[in-house]
């Protein structure tokens, strides 16, 4: 798919990556800072699930550093409808991608789509875009 957006001048590629890149932490908390370690995930839905999408992400993000083809990412935590406590609506992940649409400054970024408390936005808060 990345190589079809990059040979048709795709003008935006957003990727629905996941929380899973994160693995299990120790603490339980989770932040921005911590190592990627799906590997050693032992829970639902596995660490190949998490290591997948990890390396796509970095796939993607190749793409965008080499071809300059416009990319996103979000680890998107999850999603149910009506929303439970630590999981997010469906209108919020579409929403979103909504904003993150042709803006050059979410170009090349990873973001987390979340209502994980042990999840740190701090990343996101430095992206006023979002908020725009």
């Amino acid at each position: 798919m990345l190589e079809a957006a990059r040979l048709e001048k795709v003008k935006h590629f957003l990727f629905a990556s996941s929380g899973a890149v994160y693995g299990n932490s120790r603490s339980g908390l989770i932040d921005e800072e911590s190592a990627c370690k799906p590997e050693l995930f032992q829970g639902d839905p596995g660490p190949e699930y998490g290591i997948l999408k990890f390396v796509t992400e970095r796939l993607c993000l190749l793409y965008y550093h080499k071809y300059s083809l416009p990319i996103t990412v979000f680890r998107i935590g999850y999603v149910f409808e009506p929303p439970n406590t630590g999981e997010i609506h469906v209108k919020d992940v579409v929403q979103a991608f909504l904003l993150a649409t042709l803006k050059r400054k979410a170009y090349g970024q990873v973001f987390n789509v979340s209502c994980d408390p042990s999840i740190s936005t701090e990343k996101n808060k430095r992206n006023s875009w979002l908020e725009a």
